[in-house]
């Protein structure tokens, strides 16, 4: 009994660790058994090296018959053979088929070669050396004796099993890259986004700068408009993280409602969002462009402060980094105005 208890104490510990393995490594294990399986069946497969011995042999006799060409046969077509040339090359293709237990070949019924156990190709060859022309026309019948193993059944069961196992094989192997390549996919895709918000990151940023700053000379222009929430650490402190997170996803959505559907909108860090525009107008135009966007997030989010500045490619920067810096120093003069126009309209309120 405690032998007994043992064993399944063994068996749910194995469970539970095959449990804990991941897909891919139960995937390797998978395919690295089918291998040592294959591996096993062939080299437990016997293997024909030169002549099969007698026991244990099933055997099929076979039989050709022919005509040795005449003399003038020949000199009208001069790649035919003579007959003992001829019977040689027909001795050499029977031994190369292999298993072949005995070869017999008669000509005009005169035995010239009768070879048996295990015949090798000087057996054959030795007789053959008799035959002369006399021979032109003669008919001549080759008969081979050819021994299949008497286990003949269970080779091919093996072999039909060997087959599955590589089929097998196979499709796990491009089932397993399929599912690398999906889950490649989707990694590359959620490296891209920002969890809290679900818009792009400052990665897909860089990506997209990377293929759209490219060509300065090339006729296009590319805005960058920076937004951030104005006092969002007091907001974070008043009211708590919840609330924070919350306005950064409305911030999010109000910015993605207020673009052109060729445009991106991506979270670079805390509150502060970076859009870009692609193919803007040129100047002042890609400046109503911007006070458009702001205006319509504004509309959107009433109770929430925010600033924004732009900057257009090529005009202001060449790559982005510098434009960057200078949509940030847009978007801080913003917010400088801002307060100053709140502070005169704080200083001309009424008291009461």
């Amino acid at each position: 009994m405690a032998r007994r208890g043992g064993f399944w104490r063994r068996v749910r510990r194995t469970g539970r660790r095959v449990r804990r393995l991941g897909a891919w490594q139960v995937l390797a294990g998978a395919l690295a058994a089918l291998t040592v399986a294959c591996a096993a069946i062939v080299l437990t497969s016997p293997r024909h090296s030169g002549p099969p011995p007698n026991d244990g042999l099933t055997r099929v006799f076979l039989e050709d018959v022919g005509h040795a060409p005449t003399a003038q046969q020949r000199a009208a077509e001069p790649w035919l053979l003579p007959l003992d040339q001829q019977l040689t090359v027909d001795a050499d293709k029977l031994l190369d088929a292999g298993l072949v237990t005995s070869v017999r070949i008669t000509s005009d019924g005169r035995p010239v070669v009768d070879v048996g156990q295990a015949p090798s190709a000087d057996d054959v060859s030795r007789p053959l050396e008799p035959v002369s022309d006399e021979a032109d026309g003669a008919r001549y019948t080759v008969a081979l004796s050819v021994a299949e193993p008497a286990d003949l059944a269970s080779l091919r069961r093996r072999r039909d099993v060997l087959q599955v196992l590589v089929v097998t094989l196979i499709v796990l192997a491009g089932g397993g890259l399929w599912v690398s390549r999906r889950r490649h996919a989707e990694q590359e895709r959620i490296s891209l986004v920002d969890p809290l918000t679900g818009v792009g990151n400052r990665r897909q940023l860089q990506r997209l700068a990377a293929r759209s700053l490219r060509d300065p000379a090339g006729g296009q222009r590319h805005t960058l408009l920076l937004v951030d929430l104005d006092d969002f650490k007091q907001l974070n402190d008043r009211h708590g993280h919840a609330h924070g997170d919350a306005a950064l996803r409305r911030l999010a959505a109000a910015l993605q409602e207020a673009v052109r559907p060729g445009d991106h909108v991506v979270r670079l860090g805390g509150d502060e969002f970076a859009v870009l525009l692609q193919d803007v107008p040129g100047a002042p135009d890609d400046g109503v462009l911007l006070g458009e966007v702001l205006r319509r997030v504004r509309r959107q989010l009433p109770d929430l402060g925010l600033s924004g500045g732009g900057a257009t490619w090529p005009r202001d920067a060449v790559d982005l980094a510098g434009l960057t810096a200078a949509a940030d120093r847009a978007m801080y003069a913003d917010k400088r105005r801002r307060r100053q126009t709140l502070d005169i309209r704080t200083a001309n309120a009424p008291t009461r």
